[in-house]
């Protein structure tokens, strides 16, 4: 991914709206189309103010590193949201105190790594499940787009192709759009031939709401759920706020439509009284959101939560994020641009043009090449001394 710099993108769009108002408003005088540019341009009067920008500090490590409730290394340190959502949907320790995976509400920002938080421990689980010879869909993921869902199904083809851990499990995108019929997991992608999801339940099914509607009512399609009467036990709904309105209606009625039809094929004796009582039967439900919640107040998203899903859902269910303080993340900086004799200069806004122009002849992705140029403006020091002085740490932080 190509950094994002606030001043570039800014005057990339500034640039952009300067274009298409004096196209829009083509004045044939001279003079009063220079005018009108002028007075768009300005810097303290005209249209365009800021940019206005939200720092927010790195989010918390989990302690120690911990991927508790994982029994496979997921190649990261996780943040304490993250290790805090494995420990409540991992099945390892599933038991008299803990009936199933507990439901959960996953409400930390953008960037912050949702989708791992559930995914990991539902491959976890698929993987355990699979070693028990448990067949049939274990997780059901429902996107309220196509593009979202073929973008996840993309991280998870990553996943499944250069993990060699996970290369057994099968995984599925089951949508509207046309293209390629695949009837195994490759790199190009999931399965997405539809008579091998019907007839061999993949383990994982991302789909969309409209489309499982389909999968419910299509009479051919019963034998996926019916294979996936008893295995099914995670259903997430990513970018949860988007089930608003009348579309938050019509998911609460098909979800109940799914536990219906998915008890139908239960064997006798094999749930308790509780998990008939619920919609949704033994399946762990689990919502992802950056916007609801984000005020603090979780009372209304887990409110929310409990009439989707008909689940009994309370705030131990909320798992929010967690971030570094200032003084935790700055710890030693001071002492480190101290060391380096390095003197703070005032950047002023009329300074930006000058900045912007030397980062523009900096190679996309060159991390390095644009953090040297930022503190040689903001220290005034050559970009060679600079180097010297910083080694190998001006990428970082």
């Amino acid at each position: 991914m190509n950094e994002l710099l606030p001043t570039k993108l800014t005057r990339d769009i500034q640039d952009g709206l300067l274009d298409y108002l004096t196209t829009t408003f083509a004045l044939a005088d001279d003079d009063a189309r220079l005018a009108l540019l002028d007075f768009l341009g300005d810097r303290e009067a005209g249209l365009f103010k800021g940019p206005f920008l939200r720092l927010r500090l790195p989010f918390r490590p989990a302690l120690g590193g911990s991927t508790a409730g994982l029994s496979w290394n997921p190649g990261f340190v996780p943040y304490g949201h993250q290790a805090a959502a494995f420990a409540r949907l991992s099945s390892a320790d599933v038991g008299p105190d803990k009936p199933r995976p507990l439901p959960t509400l996953i409400t930390t920002g953008t960037g912050s790594g949702k989708t791992e938080a559930f995914l990991y421990p539902i491959l976890d689980h698929v993987l355990r499940a699979n070693r028990a010879g448990v067949t049939g869909m274990k997780a059901l993921i429902l996107y309220p787009m196509n593009a979202l869902a073929n973008d996840q199904a993309k991280r998870l083809t990553e996943l499944l192709t250069t993990r060699e851990e996970l290369a057994g499990i099968t995984a599925a995108l089951y949508t509207g759009q046309t293209g390629p019929q695949r009837t195994k997991v490759t790199k190009d992608g999931l399965i997405t031939d539809r008579a091998i999801i019907r007839d061999s339940a993949p383990d994982i099914l991302l789909t969309n709401y409209k489309m499982l509607d389909q999968l419910l009512l299509r009479h051919d399609d019963q034998r996926l759920w019916q294979q996936s009467a008893t295995s099914l036990q995670y259903l997430v709904l990513d970018e949860f706020h988007t089930y608003d309105g009348a579309q938050g209606t019509d998911v609460a009625m098909l979800l109940r439509r799914l536990g219906l039809t998915l008890k139908s094929h239960w064997p006798d004796g094999a749930f308790t009284v509780e998990d008939w009582a619920r919609p949704l039967g033994r399946i762990t439900p689990v919502a992802t959101s950056a916007t609801l919640g984000d005020q603090g107040d979780s009372a209304a998203m887990i409110e929310f939560a409990r009439t989707v899903f008909g689940d009994d859902l309370d705030a131990t269910c909320v798992v929010g994020e967690g971030r570094l303080t200032l003084e935790e993340w700055a710890a030693g900086a001071a002492e480190t641009v101290e060391g380096l004799g390095l003197t703070p200069n005032p950047v002023a806004r009329a300074d930006l043009a000058v900045l912007n122009a030397t980062l523009d002849g900096v190679d996309p992705g060159d991390a390095r090449g644009l953090t040297l140029r930022v503190l040689a403006a903001l220290y005034e020091v050559p970009i060679p001394e600079l180097e010297a002085a910083l080694g190998g740490r001006a990428s970082r932080r």
